[in-house]
């Protein structure tokens, strides 16, 4: 009985990381086909700024297809359960992008609203990148196999988000958003979300309802 129990403890606790991992790199993407299509329309979107953006574009689709690849037939079922995650979070996405820009113009900086959607995509990277190696860390006293969770780390893909960032906030004040209490607010609600077990079971349970033969 009491291997049973650690056995269904252990699978829980795999479960839970790995969706919670999955649903952030899914948030992730989300914020980087969002961000790239408005500075597709900006006068910045020229020589390396456009070779960066490139750069993050094709990252992007190698996780894309690496996940579907994974996902086979279940690649139905991750959608449904990745649109429950996101209509959750969106209103939370709003208010940081939105506090990112009024802090941002405060400073009178300029393209205020283009800056904050790419401070955004930057943190969230950043987020999903902190929060696998947490989830790993957490996982791996239940199941050792959880290391190799690692190819879902989107490393390289923040590092050419963090690399545009830096090519576009050349010459600009330096803000310190860590001193804003609604942006750390915010990102606290998202964090919090992101890690919560029964929005976790809500989205797997209506894809479940969703596609039953999966």
């Amino acid at each position: 009985m009491e291997k049973q129990i650690s056995r269904d403890i252990a699978e829980n606790v795999t479960l839970t990381a790995v969706y919670n991992i999955l649903f952030t790199n899914d948030v992730v993407c989300g914020l980087v086909v969002d961000f790239i299509s408005q500075l597709k329309k900006s006068p910045y979107y020229r020589f390396n700024v456009k070779q960066q953006a490139k750069r993050i574009e094709n990252e992007m689709r190698k996780y894309e297809k690496r996940i579907a690849e994974i996902s086979g037939k279940r690649i139905f079922f991750m959608a449904d359960a990745n649109e429950v995650i996101s209509e959750e979070l969106q209103p939370d996405l709003l208010k940081m992008e939105y506090s990112i820009k009024s802090e941002f113009d405060k400073h009178k900086l300029k393209d205020s609203a283009l800056l904050a959607k790419m401070e955004l995509t930057r943190c969230m990277c950043e987020l999903s990148c902190l929060s696998l190696d947490k989830r790993i860390e957490e996982a791996t006293p239940y199941n050792q196999d959880v290391k190799r969770l690692t190819y879902l780390r989107l490393t390289a893909l923040f590092s050419y988000v963090d690399g545009l960032s830096n090519i576009l906030y050349q010459s600009k004040e330096y803000i310190n958003l860590n001193e804003s209490s609604n942006c750390k607010m915010a990102m606290q609600i998202i964090q919090r979300k992101l890690t919560d077990c029964n929005i976790i079971s809500r989205a797997i349970s209506t894809s479940d309802k969703l596609n039953p033969a999966v």
